[in-house]
């Protein structure tokens, strides 16, 4: 329960040809934790929501390109593809996924316990379309996401190596 309830983050602008004074950001909110025990482990889930925005201009070169491969294709085409240039952009996408924390605890020879965390993360595939070009938000937030879950599966392992509380019972 002291895994953070929101996370939030910026990923810098991965199309800075396409899109100029571009901002990635996104939100995903944790539900309520599910705790299964197993014979062999104890796992907890929890199912993440949230989204993805994206915010910036259509720069001169995307508008350019398009001009061009407007003109290839027709003269009205291409000058609409042409007043693209400058335009605001502004996309929202939903994130949808779980998160699954798998524990095979062992006892260590110094009455304290290993907790033996593995973990888990799935994301619906959930992509934006910017000039044509998707951006896959799955693919852009699962490193960050990764990272978050193994930092709080850090702490979590450590707290329970160091805490004292199963060898002061069995003395």
């Amino acid at each position: 329960t002291a895994a953070p309830r929101n996370l939030a983050g910026k990923r810098d602008n991965p199309l800075p040809q396409l899109l100029s004074n571009g901002a990635l950001d996104w939100t995903v909110t944790r539900g309520p934790l599910a705790v299964v025990g197993r014979p062999d482990a104890l796992v907890v889930s929890t199912a993440l929501s949230g989204s993805f925005h994206a915010t910036g201009q259509v720069s001169g070169e995307a508008g350019n390109l398009a001009g061009a491969i407007g003109g290839l294709l027709g003269g009205r085409l291409g000058q609409g593809l042409q007043n693209l240039q400058g335009k605001a952009l502004d996309q929202r996408a939903d994130i949808r996924g779980e998160v699954t924390l798998t524990a095979h605890p062992s006892l260590l020879p110094t009455w304290r316990i290993e907790p033996n965390l593995s973990s888990q993360i799935a994301l619906a595939d959930a992509s934006l379309p910017i000039m044509g070009v998707k951006l896959s938000v799955s693919n852009e937030l699962k490193p960050f996401l990764d990272r978050a879950v193994n930092e709080q599966m850090a702490a979590l392992a450590a707290r329970l190596r160091d805490d004292p509380s199963l060898e002061l019972a069995a003395r």
